[in-house]
């Protein structure tokens, strides 16, 4: 069984279905969407406390949705969760697998950018939260990120979580 862990928009994508559909169209897969994942990486990278019972509190959501008990791998589906990996598999309830997706997703990006291999280009952090990127720009800049940029928020983000499951 797999965990996807994502923000609650991504995991309503029909991108995320028809990746669902193409490769593990065989296996469940019980989807959460947290937006307070998304505030404890933010949190980590200006350097504050992650909050470990929060993150335990946000993982029963996952683990124990119907078909949670079985899941043994976890698919960190959104660019910030990876930052908390720790964190994320000591609060879980038991040992699992945990996939960081930030290979993936920069395979994916350098594909849809076209860019040759080994090209390096200018590391820049693009925000959502026009309030937030402030507060963050120090920790993008200190990683060597060299351009910040702050972009509206998408149209179709909903801060509610989601937990439902997706079977073939």
């Amino acid at each position: 069984m797999i965990g996807l862990l994502a923000t609650p928009a991504t995991v309503r994508r029909t991108y995320t279905n028809d990746l669902i559909a193409s490769f593990a169209s065989h296996l469940r897969v019980v989807r959460h969407g947290s937006t307070a994942l998304v505030a404890a990486a933010e949190a980590k990278l200006r350097g504050e406390p992650v909050d470990a019972e929060a993150l335990r509190t946000d993982l029963a959501e996952l683990f124990d949705a119907p078909g949670g008990a079985e899941i043994d791998v976890v698919a960190l589906a959104c660019t910030h969760f990876p930052l908390l990996l720790e964190e994320l598999a000591a609060a879980a309830p038991r040992s699992c697998l945990w996939l960081d997706s930030g290979d993936a997703i920069a395979r994916r990006l350098a594909n849809v950018l076209i860019l040759p291999a080994g090209q390096v280009r200018t590391r820049r952090a693009g925000f959502t939260d026009a309030p937030g990127a402030a507060s963050l720009a120090a920790a993008f800049e200190a990683r060597g990120f060299s351009v910040t940029a702050s972009i509206s928020p998408a149209p179709d983000f909903e801060a509610a979580p989601v937990t439902d499951i997706a079977s073939a």
